[in-house]
């Protein structure tokens, strides 16, 4: 089961959070798993928790809840170890550097003149795939049983995935010589020891160790910010499985009273009756410059 809980993004907002993760807490009477988006407010919240902590505390709350900023969680995912290391920035630049040398006809079409240039182009090139990766590489339902798994199982299964993701669906429109370029370079250089790669299966290691674990905790899973593509799909795969198994408790911010900007507000969030996004921002403005 998920259960979602709307957090007002004001100055009381980790407040607001820690009071929730102390019920949970209290409910449940087991300390919650709590992942956050982001690593950031670790700290304050922690001491915003230890203040706010109930008296009395029951034994089994004695210690704050176990909590993780998402990029430190999954970089402790089991199954990691025994693949390759991931590479460098500079040894991924490197290869395409070398590419662009064994291939002087598509330096000059880039507009590569020198040595500096061709350095900058292979670090656009690295980061143009990584987010291809990002967007479309998607190892969900290349992996079918991690148990046992070996490397060679891993890789086929990767080659699976990347061979589904290319070309992906706007490729037929992408008829810039320079954006097809970029393709082929994403379809041959993409390896299992890119970091986009590796964190999809640092998803598929978190989601396969649920399924091993007795007596699974509740999950507070709080979103700062909101990810897209094969990353959103990674998330949702690892908390829809989670919640088969324990309660989840989705902790997201709910811009519709603050927002000051259309942008800000989301219509899965508002009240199908209430105002429109136009005159909600309006209103949040009106009310923005009356408590300055």
């Amino acid at each position: 089961m998920i259960k979602d809980i709307a957090i007002i993004p004001n100055q009381l907002a980790l407040d607001q959070i820690a009071q929730n993760i102390w019920d949970i807490s209290t409910v449940h009477q087991m300390r919650p798993l709590t992942l956050l988006s982001t690593s950031g407010p670790i700290y304050n919240l922690r001491q915003i928790l230890e203040s706010k902590r109930p008296k009395p505390c029951p034994i089994p709350l004695a210690f704050l809840p176990t909590m993780y900023g998402l990029n430190q969680w999954l970089s402790q995912a089991p199954g990691l170890k025994n693949i390759p290391t991931a590479f460098t920035d500079f040894q991924r630049w490197e290869v395409v550097y070398q590419q662009l040398g064994l291939h002087p006809e598509m330096s000059k079409k880039l507009g590569v003149h020198s040595e500096g240039s061709k350095w900058n182009l292979a670090q656009t090139i690295v980061q143009g795939c990584d987010y291809l990766s990002s967007a479309y590489l998607s190892m969900s339902d290349s992996v079918k049983d991690f148990g046992a798994l070996e490397l060679k199982m891993l890789e086929a299964s990767f080659h699976e995935a990347l061979k589904k993701a290319y070309p992906i669906p706007s490729a037929q429109t992408l008829v810039v010589p320079e954006a097809n370029i970029l393709l082929t370079f994403w379809q041959y250089i993409t390896t299992i020891q890119d970091p986009p790669v590796q964190r999809q299966l640092s998803w598929q290691f978190r989601t396969q160790e649920l399924l091993t674990t007795q007596n699974l905790p509740p999950l507070i899973w709080i979103e700062f910010t909101q990810v897209k593509g094969a990353e959103r799909l990674a998330q949702e795969h690892f908390l829809q499985t989670y919640a088969k198994l324990a309660t989840v408790y989705r902790m997201s911010l709910d811009w519709t009273t603050v927002g000051l900007w259309p942008e800000c507000l989301n219509e899965d969030q508002m009240d199908s009756e209430a105002l429109s996004r136009v005159d909600q921002v309006e209103q949040n403005r009106l009310k923005s410059l009356q408590e300055h």
